[in-house]
């Protein structure tokens, strides 16, 4: 990577868009200031959307003495977060986009910074999710935590998403999760949508695809992510992903991958078999496969990591792909009924 003087690096302003994360909050922070990066050529902004926890107490509280500060974001949501927290960053060159739920490894702003250094092309460089159970739970949600963690790191829950999977080496990629931004590239395309609660990762490094930037996966940076510790968390998470999907694939008019249509079909088909069962039986037996596929993945991961808590991941994989779906369709329904209304006025 390239190495610069403190004169000449560049200035980077780290985002954290957040709501009741008191759980988590002071990890990331202390993870991301366990760097030698110049204190004068970054800061930390803190992007509240209203928490009713101690999270900004958290924040005020132990890390008032840095260059950490909190921003009120009245509009609640991450992707309005940011681009309060860009404008206000009087300073930065790059931008750096983190998430609550994560820990970040030692090093990684002087890692990130180098890579996008080392690569002009790049609109954004992204990096690899490790998602772990936290050691600050326990009990029930820990158990639910350790199945979500293990729906999320397999191929029947994320599909062939790069970033959570891993098992591949760094290249160009269609999206990512989180993001080192470069501003000029960001503002350029008009920042993140703020019409989008969830998936505005994805539709902004479409934007930036399509203004000619690359984006570029460092398969050498892995950021331990926690997951939701709720099956109703899990739930919510994952319906707001759907809504958020179809919102991208609607407005750039984008085909869908396999592995999105999958859920989608899932939720369209599920009251269809069961309806259809009233006449012939036979109608339940691609739901019957889909219980003995997730039960027995449970099951074999169970038992192959001594783990009875993965058992639990024959719940969370459907709501999962449940949430997602319904999400995806309840969007989908909207967005057509709204252009019918906009051509039929």
């Amino acid at each position: 990577m390239e190495e610069m003087t403190s004169g000449t690096q560049r200035f980077v302003t780290v985002i954290i868009p957040v709501l009741n994360e008191e759980k988590y909050i002071a990890d990331c922070i202390n993870s991301l200031l366990n760097d030698r990066y110049p204190a004068d050529r970054f800061e930390i902004i803190v992007a509240d959307g209203g928490s009713t926890d101690r999270t900004v107490a958290i924040v005020n509280e132990a890390f008032s003495s840095l260059n950490v500060r909190v921003l009120d974001n009245p509009k609640r949501f991450q992707a309005a977060g940011f681009n309060l927290a860009m404008e206000n960053a009087d300073y930065a060159d790059y931008l750096l986009r983190c998430d609550a739920h994560a820990v970040y490894p030692p090093g990684f702003i002087s890692a990130a910074a180098g890579t996008l250094n080392d690569h002009p092309e790049a609109g954004a460089i992204v990096w690899l999710a490790k998602t772990i159970t936290s050691s600050r739970l326990s009990g029930w949600q820990k158990w639910v935590q350790s199945a979500i963690a293990f729906t999320q790191r397999s191929p029947l829950g994320v599909g062939g998403s790069t970033y959570r999977r891993g098992g591949t080496g760094s290249g160009y990629i269609e999206h990512g999760w989180q993001g080192l931004f470069r501003r000029e590239a960001v503002a350029a395309v008009g920042g993140y949508d703020e019409t989008f609660r969830a998936n505005e990762d994805s539709e902004l490094s479409h934007r930036l695809i399509q203004a000619n930037w690359k984006i570029w996966l460092e398969a050498s940076l892995n950021v331990v992510y926690y997951p939701r510790s709720t099956i109703l968390g899990l739930a919510r998470q994952y319906f707001i992903y759907g809504d958020g999907r179809a919102g991208t694939v609607l407005k750039h008019k984008m085909r869908m991958k396999l592995r999105q249509l999958a859920p989608v079909a899932i939720t369209a088909g599920t009251p269809v078999l069961v309806l259809s069962s009233l006449f012939s039986s036979y109608f339940l037996l691609p739901l019957a496969a889909y219980a003995g596929l997730v039960v027995s993945l449970a099951g074999y991961e169970a038992f192959k990591t001594r783990d009875a808590r993965l058992l639990l991941s024959a719940l969370a994989f459907p709501v999962m792909h449940y949430s997602w779906g319904a999400g995806f369709i309840r969007h989908l329904i909207k967005g057509c009924y709204q252009r019918a209304l906009a051509e039929g006025g």
